[in-house]
């Protein structure tokens, strides 16, 4: 058994581009409430992998799932409020045609809130021309996302064929010799909403007049 896992990590080692700040897939993160958290695992830098990974105001977490068990992959994550996401399944083909699906998590309320099945093409849109050298096949699926509110969410990994609804996936899900790496980028420059901004001016006012009469 340990010789196996040994192989089988030294493969995808070879095949697929290890970054700084990525992370493993770990068990058990079967159901969307004991999905697998990823907020302390968001790195910024080069991953030629990630598109507008390099840029400034990004930040990414690269997942690597080494082999499918069986079940279900989720991993949650806090987003801010109007936030822009990337969601990504790298190195999935030829062994795995994924299925990704996004939720919005409510204390023990879940919510389906996307579901893709193949990349690419989202809305008209194509990702296609972005640059992302770990998209191997137009089987690996991509879509973007901005959050409405900020709050805890989860995306998670199935195997085609495979539906979604607000408790998970209902379908097929990874199996023995199933690898990927889940990309997951996201913006920084999180636009305040006016009401807020305005708070944050006028506060910055009242703190300099505070500041000049000290001087005085």
């Amino acid at each position: 058994m340990n010789k196996r896992i040994f192989l089988l990590t030294a493969t995808v080692l070879l095949t697929q581009p290890l970054y700084a700040g990525t992370i493993a897939e770990v068990e058990s993160n079967s159901t969307l409430f004991t999905a697998q958290n990823i907020d302390g695992s968001f790195s910024t830098g080069v991953n030629d992998d990630i598109y507008n990974a390099s840029a400034l105001d990004w930040e990414w977490s690269s997942i690597a799932s080494l082999d499918g068990d069986g079940t279900y992959d989720y991993y949650s994550f806090t987003a801010l409020a109007n936030q822009n996401y990337i969601f990504d399944i790298d190195y999935g083909m030829p062994n795995l045609d994924a299925e990704i699906g996004l939720w919005s998590i409510d204390g023990t309320v879940s919510g389906l809130l996307a579901e893709q099945d193949d990349g690419c093409v989202e809305n008209g849109v194509s990702f296609c021309s972005m640059v992302d050298n770990g998209s191997v096949h137009s089987y690996d699926p991509k879509f973007s996302w901005q959050s409405s509110s900020a709050g805890l969410y989860v995306i998670g990994v199935a195997r085609f064929s495979t539906s979604a609804n607000d408790s998970g996936f209902n379908g097929n899900a990874p199996v023995a010799g199933d690898d990927y790496t889940l990309q997951v980028s996201r913006d920084l420059a999180v636009d305040v909403p006016a009401p807020a901004g305005v708070m944050l001016f006028a506060l910055s006012l009242v703190g300099f007049a505070a500041t000049r009469k000290v001087k005085k």
